[in-house]
């Protein structure tokens, strides 16, 4: 049985086969060279037209880009801790703001099309937490920055996005003065050059 990341990767490739106007025969043709796997007709049909999904138990996530993906992004080069604690691929954020942790709530459940998750106080830490497990979610963000560079800049709102997330996790306010720190220099190129585009857009 095919592991859901390679279902997922098959039906990534699928869909997008089929948005370039290839026939069920061409795309199993086509993935067959690729990939080395036979589909039927009836598997590519039931995809196409959403009667199946390939994420079995996992809770499907669609990359499709959005400012609230966008945010994510900016949260995940922050703050945001990706970590696998057994089987589950864990997404968290701890933070003083209760608004930033609610925030990052909302963009994480208009993501994955689910209901808001629990923000929880906790006192030994004087922090706000959230919590959600998705294996696809965790995958995609910890991807490389240019892997990324479609959803991040795919519009103004999705770039000015991007920036409030990295902003809300790494920024600082002194006086008329924001600052941001992080060790991630490509991140910070990337900030400075995304700010830059914004006074021209």
């Amino acid at each position: 049985m095919r592991s859901v990341l390679k279902r997922y990767d098959l039906y990534r490739k699928v869909l997008s086969l089929r948005s370039q106007g290839l026939s069920y025969n061409q795309i199993i043709s086509k993935l067959e060279r690729s990939d080395g796997i036979r589909l039927s007709k009836s598997h590519i049909h039931d995809w196409v037209t959403g009667e199946h999904q390939p994420f079995g138990s996992v809770r499907a996530f669609h990359p499709s880009p959005s400012p609230e993906l966008a945010y994510l992004i900016g949260v995940s080069r922050g703050d945001a801790d990706l970590g696998i604690d057994q089987w589950n691929y864990r997404i968290r954020l701890r933070a003083i703001d209760k608004d930033f942790v609610q925030t990052f709530n909302h963009c994480v459940s208009v993501v994955l099309r689910s209901g808001p998750h629990s923000v929880m106080w906790i006192p030994s830490r004087l922090q706000w937490s959230v919590e959600v497990c998705s294996l696809l979610l965790y995958r995609f963000l910890k991807q490389s920055l240019d892997k990324l560079r479609g959803t991040i800049e795919h519009c103004r709102a999705c770039i000015s996005s991007f920036l409030r997330g990295f902003f809300d996790s790494e920024g600082s306010v002194s006086g008329r003065n924001l600052a941001v720190s992080n060790t991630r220099i490509a991140t910070l190129t990337l900030a400075k050059r995304l700010l830059r585009r914004l006074v021209f857009l």
